[in-house]
């Protein structure tokens, strides 16, 4: 799919049922006139970059993702794609398990809301400047983007 054949919605004019037929039709879309702070949005992008511009050794001190945490820090390679086409080349017609790892690395929260059945969040360890800046940022940022997603989707 092309860029342009997303759907870009702003919400200070939008109909409910032209969120709905995107997210129905295309499953996506871009949002415009939003109302998120754009100093929230900043400084969440500038935190997690301080964070991701930490030596390996820093980023081990985080919490893994697993079967049993969906969320925390995946390290670069620490991730394979059976899908890839890369993968797809690599492997031969008949092996089933991939064999290029992706070149990514993520850090991901979840909800904090203990009834909504999710784990609790967990942080890299050590309240260093860069570490209390990117909960602070992040959990901020969460904040922000479920009041939007409340009024997308109520």
């Amino acid at each position: 799919m092309a860029t342009e054949d997303i759907p870009i919605i702003s919400l200070a004019s939008a109909e409910p049922a032209a969120v709905d037929r995107a997210l129905r039709e295309v499953g996506f879309l871009i949002i415009t006139d939003h109302g998120v702070d754009e100093d929230v949005i900043d400084r969440c992008w500038r935190a997690t970059a301080a964070w991701f511009a930490q030596t390996p050794e820093r980023k081990a001190d985080a919490p893994l993702m697993d079967a049993d945490y969906p969320y925390g820090y995946s390290p670069l390679h620490s991730e394979l794609h059976a899908g890839s086409e890369e993968d797809a080349r690599a492997r031969g017609p008949d092996s089933a398990e991939p064999s290029v790892a992706d070149e990514k690395e993520m850090w991901c929260i979840g909800p904090d809301n203990p009834e909504a059945d999710a784990p609790a969040r967990r942080w890299p360890k050590g309240a260093t400047p860069v570490v209390v800046e990117m909960r602070a940022a992040q959990e901020t940022y969460f904040r922000a983007m479920e009041d939007l997603s409340d009024r997308l989707l109520v």
